[in-house]
C-alpha cells in the first residue's frame, strides 16, 4: 500500500500565494472596468463660483456615481470640461473627460433622464443632449447623432 506525503511547505505556500495574488488582480481589473459605468449622474449648479444666475448656468457641475462609489459619494467634474458623445451602441452614451483619460458609459435602456422615464432610447438621448448643452445646441447635436450614413 502506498502512503500519502505532503508537498514541502515552500511549494504549498508559493501555490497559495500565487492564487491569492491572481485573484486579487482579477478582482481589481473587474472593479476597474465597472468603475467607468454610470449608475447615477446629476448636473447641478456650482453655487461656489458666483452668485449671479447667468454665471451659475455656465459653471454647472457633473456628479457621477459608479458601482465603485458608496450611496452618497461620487466624482465631480466641471460640466464644461466634459463632453457627451454617442456610442457605437445606440442604447448608450459616452461621457468624455477633457482632463482625464477614458470615458464613462451611460446606459439609456430604462434610464430616468431629467427625473422621467422616457418612452424610447431616442427620447432619452435627446433629453440628455438638451440638458447637457441647452435647447438649441443639444437638439442640433441630437439630430447630428441620429443621422444614418449612406454607404454606396
Amino acid at each position: 500500500m502506498g502512503h500519502y506525503v505532503l508537498r514541502p511547505m515552500w511549494q504549498r505556500a508559493a501555490f497559495t500565494a500565487t492564487n491569492l495574488v491572481a485573484g486579487i488582480g482579477l478582482a481589481a481589473v473587474l472593479l476597474g472596468g465597472r468603475s467607468r459605468i454610470v449608475r447615477k449622474m446629476f448636473i447641478i449648479p456650482n453655487t461656489a463660483v458666483s452668485s449671479s444666475p447667468s454665471q451659475r448656468a455656465a459653471d454647472r457641475l457633473l456628479v457621477i456615481q459608479s458601482p465603485l462609489h458608496p450611496r452618497d459619494h461620487g466624482v465631480v467634474y466641471p460640466l464644461k470640461r466634459t463632453g457627451l458623445v454617442q456610442s457605437s451602441d445606440n442604447a448608450e452614451m459616452l461621457v468624455t473627460l477633457k482632463d482625464d483619460r477614458g470615458h464613462y458609459s451611460v446606459g439609456l435602456q430604462g434610464a430616468l433622464v431629467g427625473g422621467e422615464k422616457r418612452a424610447t432610447v431616442w427620447d432619452g438621448r435627446k433629453a440628455l443632449f438638451v440638458g447637457w448643452y441647452g435647447e438649441k445646441r443639444g437638439t442640433q447635436m441630437f439630430l447630428d447623432s441620429s443621422k444614418v450614413e449612406n454607404h454606396q
